[in-house]
């Protein structure tokens, strides 16, 4: 056997594939065992071109190497067989044998090696966008911008021509094409596709709770799948897409989709893993969204508050001058209403104003004080403003209950924005002060009418006075009674007259209510000695009543006509005495206590427990309910101990408590010294014959029954 047929025989065995072409013709002049087979070719000698066989082209291959090749030399290349779908490295060199140039070629097969290293790159690749597009998300101060960057790079990716977001407004039946991303020449249609009915999205959202993933190519395949019509994805030039669905838990609430991809379609790990952080980026630009609305919405009317006015007067510094209308608006009084009739009552005047403003104005109101509003009305002509604060002043007057200032201005160029608002301002205040005085001139009239009204009430016995027993804690023993009016309803039902207190005290006419109290109080002390019953009773006085120059001789005569001791009555005033100034209260105390009079401070630590008050010469200190259920919240003993120290402070003066309601603020209360108390642990206020009846039954046993009652 020759060396050639050793070589032919070894070259055969090899799992390499080997051939020779001739250099010029290109006919293929050999190939081994291992190259037949793996191209199908009979044993022999083959029969045909190189490129024929081998590549099955009809004429020269563009990527011949035979320009690159010189005997005693290899040229290494790697090569793509798109005839047998593989990949090899490939070794070329020059040979001559009998004077002909001939071309031989070693290849091997790398098709595994080279999937492998397109998985692996393919992986990297994936990692690396999503980690682009994970800090795109987090790292882009503008988060709109942020998202539009997220889907730019999901569009390089899978070289599509358009990504966007939907969100499903199920509340509204809708769906929102949110943000997109197109190609540059790709028209937008994210206009377009706002409000969509969200029932053209039923079978995407059956398809994504089966799948998780819908990948429609072509589009004509998955045509049930689009939620548009078929025609308008077509016009678009749509034919293949992929999308994702969004999921906030397991409701999917919207989905990411990609038009036309063309590159990495089969790697839909990038779509599949993005929805957690496109969502968790939404669920972001929410919670921002819900904060800037708390940081402009006033909470009590719905309406802008003082940040977004302020916010809105910024931006008109930047906007091209434009028409502007401004007014301003206070509701008249809304202290005294609040003081008078509660905060509550109050409020809903506060609602009832911002409702008319915002019936003419529906997105230019802002609340900017407690009773004070603006309208910023931009880009409006003065016939359209002035036409509505017309109507405003018709609507207000609709409202009995509700007074409003106004005050308006309007100009042609809104960089006279600060002119404007002085003047209407203005304007609101002159409107104000007028109401003021016209309201003035009506108060004595009014007044008197109020006072007659009371005075009647009282006559036709609307008001009674009933007493609540005050009792000393260690034994039981009644030791007093406190006087409380009751105000009977139309259905005869007792109610608490507080309200109607304040508001008497607004009037300057609590004093007839004061004295009626202070007179059934004296009849009550007279029916007392008929029943040989020694017990005084205190009556609570207004601050507006102890203000009167001769109060001290009306409360004189009052005892005087009915024959009682000035010291079987105890004076009960409030922390808010000390309006009346500090050299007033200690004089008029003087005067009372000097006449006989016991002087009760009640309802202590309800207001501010004023140290002012300190030095004057009360007989008792009368905690106020409120306190007392602070205190029974106190675990700090020290703190406690404090407290009735304050109290002790006061000329050494008896501490009563009102409002006991349990045992264990009893028990507390006899604990830290303060030994007398009137609650509803002992007995509600009652009428006087039932107070007699019990004041028998005390003789009877010298002790109250402590029997808790219901408040």
């Amino acid at each position: 056997m020759t060396y050639e047929e050793y070589s032919a025989l070894a070259m055969d065995v090899s799992d390499r594939i080997c051939y020779i072409a001739d250099f010029v013709t290109h006919d293929l002049l050999y190939i081994n065992r291992n190259g037949q087979k793996l191209f199908g070719l009979p044993d022999g000698s083959p029969q045909g071109k190189c490129y024929q066989i081998l590549h099955g082209r009809d004429s020269v291959c563009p990527f011949c190497t035979n320009g690159f090749l010189f005997p005693g030399r290899f040229y290494t290349w790697e090569f793509y067989n798109r005839k047998l779908s593989r990949h090899f490295s490939i070794r070329d060199t020059l040979i001559e044998h009998n004077g002909k140039k001939l071309r031989l070629e070693l290849c091997v097969d790398i098709t595994d090696h080279k999937r492998e290293e397109m998985k692996l790159n393919s992986r990297l690749s994936l990692e690396k966008t999503l980690t682009h597009c994970i800090y795109t998300l987090a790292g882009e101060k503008n988060d709109r911008h942020a998202l539009e960057g997220l889907l730019s790079i999901v569009g390089a990716y899978y070289n599509a021509q358009r990504v966007y977001l939907f969100e499903f407004h199920e509340a509204k039946g809708t769906m929102d094409n949110i943000c997109e991303w197109c190609r540059a020449g790709v028209p937008r249609e994210i206009d377009k596709l706002q409000g969509v009915p969200l029932h053209y999205a039923a079978r995407w959202i059956k398809r994504f709770e089966t799948d998780g993933i819908i990948v429609i190519n072509p589009l004509k395949d998955g045509r049930a799948w689009n939620f548009m019509a078929y025609q308008d994805a077509e016009q678009q030039g749509i034919h293949t897409l992929m999308a994702v669905p969004l999921l906030a838990g397991k409701k999917i609430i919207g989905f990411l989709g990609v038009d036309n991809p063309v590159a990495n379609v089969e790697a839909t790990s990038l779509l599949r893993a993005l929805p957690f952080f496109v969502q968790d980026h939404l669920e972001k630009l929410r919670l921002l969204s819900n904060l800037e609305d708390m940081s402009y919405v006033d909470k009590l009317t719905g309406l802008y508050n003082r940040n977004k006015y302020m916010v809105a007067l910024e931006a008109l510094k930047d906007e091209p001058s434009s028409p502007v209308g401004i007014l301003f608006a206070d509701i008249n009084g809304l202290k005294a209403v609040n003081d008078t009739y509660s905060h509550e009552f109050g409020d809903g005047l506060i609602k009832r104003a911002a409702g008319i403003l915002h019936e003419l104005f529906p997105s230019d109101v802002f609340r900017i004080g407690g009773d004070e509003f603006v309208v910023l009305s931009r880009g409006t002509t003065r016939q359209v403003f002035e036409d509505k604060v017309k109507e405003l002043y018709r609507l207000k007057k609709t409202e009995p209950d509700l007074s409003l200032a106004v005050g308006s201005a309007w100009s042609e160029d809104s960089r006279d924005i600060a002119r404007l608002r002085a003047e209407a301002e203005e304007l609101m205040y002159q409107e104000k002060e007028r109401h003021h005085l016209a309201r003035r001139s009506n108060m004595q009239e009014y007044c008197a009418d109020r006072a007659m009204a009371l005075q009647k009430d009282i006559t036709s016995g609307c008001f009674v006075v009933y007493l609540q027993p005050q009792i000393s804690l260690r034994d039981g023993k009644l030791i007093g009674a406190e006087a409380l009016v009751r105000r009977k309803d139309a259905d005869g039902n007792l109610i608490f007259p507080s309200r109607l207190v304040r508001s008497y005290e607004r009037y300057g006419i609590v004093r007839h209510l004061d004295l009626f109290v202070l007179e059934t109080a004296c009849a009550y002390l007279a029916q007392f000695k008929q029943k040989g019953c020694s017990l005084p009773i205190s009556v609570n006085l207004s601050h507006v009543t102890l203000r009167e120059e001769q109060i001290v001789e009306t409360i004189k005569k009052l005892c005087a006509k009915y024959g009682v001791s000035p010291s079987s009555l105890c004076l009960e005033v409030t922390e808010l005495i000390k309006n009346i100034g500090e050299n007033q209260l200690e004089d008029l105390v003087l005067r009372l206590r000097s006449e006989g009079f016991s002087i009760s401070l009640s309802n202590f630590g309800s207001e501010f427990s004023s140290l002012a008050l300190v030095g004057i010469d009360f007989s008792e200190i009368k905690l106020a309910k409120t306190l007392l259920r602070q205190i029974s919240k106190f675990s700090d003993q020290r703190t406690i101990e404090r407290l009735f120290d304050i109290c002790r402070l006061v000329n050494h003066a008896k501490i009563l408590a009102e409002g006991i309601e349990s045992e264990e603020q009893k028990n507390l209360l006899i604990e830290h010294q303060c030994l007398y108390g009137q609650g509803y642990l002992f007995s509600r206020a009652i009428p006087v014959d039932d107070f007699l009846q019990m004041y028998d039954e005390h003789n009877k046993s010298s002790r109250i029954i402590l029997t808790p009652q219901k408040n």
